[in-house]
C-alpha cells in the first residue's frame, strides 16, 4: 500500500515545493538531492536549507526554525494520518492550442545576489501541423536587457517547435544583435508527458545540444499529483498539478531544478496556467553570480 503526503509550506518560509511517496512503512525521497534514501515514517520531519538551498531533511525543531512540516505518518505505522484532497481518478491528456492563441505571462525571476526581475513574457502559437505538433514564438515585448553579476538574465526572442503532446523537439534563440542559437533536445523536452492518470509517476533521460556545443545530458521524474483550482492573475481555472524534478551539469556544476506546473483541465486546451522552479547548485564548482534560483511564471490573460 502506498500512501501520498504533500510538504505544507508555512507562510514566509519561502518557496520551495516538493512531494513525497511513503512505501510501505518507510518513506522514499522523490523529489530533491537525498532521492532515494529511506527515512523512519513515524517522525515528523521539517524541511530546512542551506546555502544554496540545498535541501536537507531533520527531525522537528523549534516552530521558528521550521520551513516545510511533512504532516502525518503512514497509516499502520504509527500516529495519525494527514491527508490532502484529491480529485478521484483525475486523468491528463494533451489537448493541442489553435494557430493564432496567445498567452501573456507575468515572469518574476529571483536570483542569487537578491535581484527580482519582473517581465512580460507572450507566447504566440504560429502553426498547428495535422498531426498536432505546433510551433510557437516566445517575446519579452519591453526588449530589456538585464545582467546580473556575471549571468545574462534578458529574454530573448525564440521560436520553439513541440510535437503533438507539448513537449519541446527544438528552439531557435535570437539575440538583439541579430545573431542566433539553435538547441535539439532528443528525443524531446521536459514538459509534461501524455496521457497521465492521477498519481502515475514518469523518467526521462534526454540531451540537449546547442550549436556546436557539447550535448547536455538531462535526466527528470516527475509525478501527475492532481486537479485542483489554482488562481492566477487570469483568473481561477481547473487546473491539473504535476511535479517533477530535473538534474543536468553544466562544466563543473550541478544544477537541480524542482517545478510545479499547473496546466488548464478544460476541454478546450492545455494552456499553461503556471510554473514555479526552484534551482539548487551543487558539484566543484560554485554557481555564478546572477544564477537564477527562483522562477514563476503565471498566466495574465489569453486568447
Amino acid at each position: 500500500m502506498s500512501n501520498r503526503f504533500v510538504l505544507k509550506r508555512i507562510p514566509g518560509e519561502g518557496n520551495f515545493q516538493g512531494h513525497y511517496r511513503l512505501d510501505a512503512c518507510w518513506p522514499q525521497i522523490r523529489t530533491g538531492s537525498m532521492y532515494g534514501k529511506e527515512l523512519p515514517s513515524q517522525f515528523e520531519f521539517t524541511m530546512t536549507r542551506k546555502k544554496e538551498k540545498e535541501v536537507i531533511l531533520s527531525k522537528p525543531r523549534a516552530a521558528a526554525a521550521t520551513s516545510y512540516l511533512l504532516l502525518g505518518a503512514l497509516a499502520g505505522c504509527g500516529g495519525s494520518t494527514a491527508t490532502t484532497p484529491v480529485t478521484p481518478n483525475p486523468a491528463y491528456h494533451f489537448i493541442a492550442p489553435q494557430a493564432g492563441g496567445q498567452s501573456v505571462y507575468a515572469d518574476v525571476v529571483v536570483d542569487n545576489l537578491n535581484n527580482t526581475l519582473n517581465r512580460t513574457l507572450t507566447e504566440k502559437i504560429t502553426a498547428v501541423n495535422a498531426d498536432g505538433s505546433f510551433t510557437a514564438s516566445w517575446a519579452d515585448a519591453s526588449k530589456t536587457v538585464t545582467m546580473s553579476g556575471t549571468v545574462d538574465q534578458t529574454f530573448y526572442p525564440t521560436v520553439s517547435d513541440y510535437n503533438n503532446v507539448g513537449q519541446t523537439l527544438r528552439y531557435t534563440v535570437t539575440s538583439y544583435s541579430g545573431s542566433s542559437t539553435s538547441c535539439t533536445a532528443s528525443p524531446h523536452g521536459e514538459e509534461v508527458p501524455s496521457p497521465l492518470s492521477g498519481s502515475q509517476s514518469w523518467t526521462l533521460d534526454y540531451s540537449l545540444a546547442c550549436g556546436g556545443s557539447p550535448a547536455v545530458s538531462v535526466s527528470q521524474i516527475g509525478e501527475f499529483m492532481d486537479a485542483e483550482m489554482v488562481a492566477v492573475p487570469a483568473g481561477t481555472f481547473n487546473a491539473y498539478r504535476f511535479v517533477h524534478t530535473t538534474v543536468y551539469a553544466q562544466g563543473g556544476t550541478t544544477i537541480t531544478k524542482y517545478v510545479t506546473t499547473w496546466l488548464n483541465a478544460s476541454t478546450t486546451d492545455s494552456r499553461v496556467l503556471q510554473v514555479v522552479t526552484d534551482y539548487a547548485y551543487s558539484g566543484s564548482t560554485p554557481a555564478a553570480q546572477g544564477s537564477i534560483i527562483s522562477d514563476t511564471l503565471a498566466l495574465q490573460s489569453y486568447k
